[in-house]
């Protein structure tokens, strides 16, 4: 019997997955250096994946299931099915959110004043489309991280995602959007291959997999408001 490809999400949610599949009943089980981590069960084999590029390996079948956020399925364009939403974050369980964010004593106040404007983010196609709605032009960069530190003096603005705010207050970065729906921590199972449930054990609910593409009207309702 072939067993369930599934990806873990490696970085930032890595640990909080870890800690909710022990919760749930798995053990697994990652060396130091391994991007392979082992399971105790024998129809699961586990393999560590940026969330950014989860979507995009289950659609191409190299990944049966994975978790992920509704944002990387959005940005990516993915067509997957979305089955269940794992609701947590790095540090407690709860939902994070993509903030338009820019200094504290910008003037920058509404969409329109980002026209020309120079914006740093991970998620270049929502913000992209979140400028074409509001008929806005302006420079759309993506970053590689430490984004909070690019503004003034790199960007205008940032589009980034926040658990607690802490890291943009400490930055003297101000939230003027906040996104919509929250996104990265609510980790999500995908799979590309004919529906069939999660190994059945004691305690644990089954999980039901399917392909398909992100359901329209999440995809249209990602927005900054």
């Amino acid at each position: 019997m072939s067993r369930l490809k599934l990806g873990i999400p490696k970085g930032s949610l890595q640990d909080a997955t870890l800690d909710l599949f022990s919760r749930a009943g798995w053990k697994i089980t990652l060396g130091s250096r391994s991007y392979v981590p082992t399971i105790d069960d024998d129809e699961i084999e586990c393999l560590l994946v940026r969330a950014q590029e989860m979507a995009r390996y289950v659609e191409s079948g190299a990944l049966d299931a994975g978790i992920t956020g509704h944002d990387w399925v959005v940005e990516t364009g993915a067509s997957v099915g979305e089955l269940s939403e794992l609701i947590y974050a790095k540090q407690r369980l709860a939902r994070v959110r993509w903030v338009l964010a820019v200094p504290e004593d910008s003037a920058i106040r509404e969409p329109r004043h980002l026209e020309g404007k120079v914006i740093a983010t991970e998620v270049v196609h929502i913000t992209e489309n979140y400028l074409a709605r509001h008929g806005v032009k302006a420079r759309v960069e993506f970053s590689w991280g430490a984004t909070e530190v690019k503004v003034p003096q790199l960007a205008d603005a940032i589009v980034e995602v926040t658990e607690t705010g802490s890291s943009l207050r400490a930055n003297r970065l101000e939230a003027r959007k906040s996104g919509k729906p929250d996104s990265d921590a609510a980790g999500r199972y995908r799979r590309r291959k004919q529906s069939r449930s999660a190994p059945e054990r004691p305690s644990r609910r089954s999980v039901r997999c399917s392909r398909g593409s992100p359901r329209a009207e999440e995809a249209d309702n990602f927005r900054f408001e």
